[in-house]
């Protein structure tokens, strides 16, 4: 049960879910919850209809506690992918959001930049808290203060990133940029370039997903890959593990981005970075 089927998010999840169920003997069935906007809960009807032996639940919105709740009641084999909020009787896999973004801020820091500017991603995201997180536990290990000014939220869109960069330059100056995800720094680089800011020289720009055109950009874009299909792949063998009744491990599983670096991020000497 995924919230869309046709995002490349969740396609690159499906992969990995599909060839491990098909490596235990199951069959697929995918269902978007896009259309309807049903809630994840009112799916565990599929158990009583005998429709299913097991539900993955993928979702990178914030959940409701409540619906977790239900779905840890049911006692059934359910796996979740994305928020779990502490649920006891359901395993989860997630990205590991913060120290991702940490990673990548520290890059920065140890490059010599000292005023990061963070496009911080919409409320209704569960990440979005998670990597804001990240960002603030880079700037405090290197005892550098944290400027709620250089703090913008923005949409996870290139529009919004836009936008929410126009905001920052023209209320406080910054040496580099990071974007909670691929969209809005896009729109970040845009609204850098119009200004005449050149990039890596006057700022370093970071992202977040490594989407396709990551490398394409000019100049091409430092970001965190998510490995998405591993992560289908974890979900994928938890499931297989419950509905045969074998031990699993309750406790949720966090999946480490990758840092990949590219020319946006390139040190001031240095005219390209290496590609990861």
């Amino acid at each position: 049960m995924l919230d869309d089927i046709s995002d490349y998010i969740y396609g690159a999840m499906l992969a990995g879910i599909q060839t491990v169920a098909h490596r235990h003997g199951y069959v697929c069935t995918f269902f978007s919850r896009q259309p309807s906007g049903a809630t994840e809960a009112s799916h565990l009807e599929l158990f009583e209809s005998r429709q299913v032996d097991g539900l993955l639940f993928a979702t990178f919105h914030k959940r409701d506690p409540l619906e977790v709740r239900l779905l840890a009641q049911s006692q059934k084999p359910i796996v979740l992918i994305g928020e779990h909020h502490g649920a006891l009787y359901v395993p989860s896999v997630d990205i590991d959001n913060a120290l991702g973004t940490m990673e990548e801020v520290s890059y920065m820091i140890r490059q010599g930049r000292r005023r990061i500017a963070y496009l911080s991603g919409p409320e209704m995201m569960s990440a979005s808290e998670a990597r804001l997180n990240g960002y603030e536990q880079a700037l405090e290990m290197s005892g550098t203060p944290i400027d709620a000014a250089l703090i913008e939220p923005t949409l996870w869109s290139v529009e919004g990133g836009y936008k929410a960069t126009k905001r920052l330059m023209a209320r406080t100056t910054f040496d580099a940029l990071v974007g909670s995800n691929s969209y809005c720094s896009y729109g970040a680089v845009l609204a850098l370039k119009e200004a005449g800011w050149s990039i890596p020289e006057d700022v370093a720009v970071a992202a977040f997903d490594d989407d396709a055109l990551c490398r394409y950009t000019s100049p091409s874009l430092t970001t965190l890959s998510q490995p998405l299909t591993r992560m289908g792949e974890i979900a994928a063998e938890q499931l297989a593990a419950r509905i045969r009744e074998e031990n699993v491990d309750r406790s949720a599983i966090y999946v480490q981005p990758q840092l990949i670096l590219r020319a946006s991020t390139a040190a001031r000497t240095d005219a390209f970075a290496k590609e990861g």
